[in-house]
């Protein structure tokens, strides 16, 4: 995909939903058929305040999987091996981990921000699910186990060229978020 602001991988969705976001390219892949088992709920959180940029929850049997999604375009035209790209995504995956001790907690913040996008009269955060399907996973919240991964969508990273500044910096990351609350961390890269 290209890289530039105007490509799909531009900046973020917000509440207009842009189509040429990196969010948007991400909510697509997490609502696609391939996606098995699918999410039950698909949550753009974008803006000040967010938990990440896409929350993504599902049952599966005794544990909640929860995906927090952090995107970030690209500064550059291409893929390559720019870290000023990484910076900031990393930053936001290393602060989402204090979600993982109280998932409760961020059922409640979804649920808030959904209202509050309601009120504002924008559209709905819901990209798959509804209110009712986030309430009836807050409710069994308590009998499940949590099972939190983090993903860092950054299309500025090329996986075949990325730099040793950025695998240092992802390693970092990653060490981070096993080592604080033992959640991995996923990265979604350019080829």
């Amino acid at each position: 995909p290209s890289t530039g602001p105007a490509g799909p991988w531009a900046s973020g969705a917000g509440p207009e939903k842009a189509p040429d976001s990196v969010q948007r390219r991400v909510i697509e892949w997490l609502t696609a058929d391939e996606i098995q088992p699918p999410y039950e709920v698909v949550f753009d959180d974008d803006a000040a305040g967010e938990a990440a940029d896409v929350v993504a929850l599902r049952r599966e049997g005794d544990r909640l999987a929860v995906l927090l999604v952090h995107c970030k375009f690209s500064k550059g035209g291409t893929p390559g091996a720019r870290v000023n790209d990484l910076y900031e995504v990393c930053g936001q995956a290393q602060r989402s981990v204090t979600w993982r001790g109280d998932i409760e907690r961020l059922l409640e913040h979804l649920e808030r921000r959904e209202a509050s996008r309601k009120k504002s009269g924008h559209p709905s955060r819901f990209e798959r699910g509804d209110s009712a399907t986030l309430r009836r996973l807050r409710n069994r919240a308590r009998e499940l186990a949590p099972d939190v991964t983090v993903l860092i969508a950054q299309p500025g990273v090329s996986r075949k060229d990325a730099s040793s500044s950025q695998l240092e910096l992802m390693a970092v990351t990653d060490f981070y978020l096993r080592e604080t609350a033992a959640v991995p961390l996923r990265v979604l890269a350019s080829a």
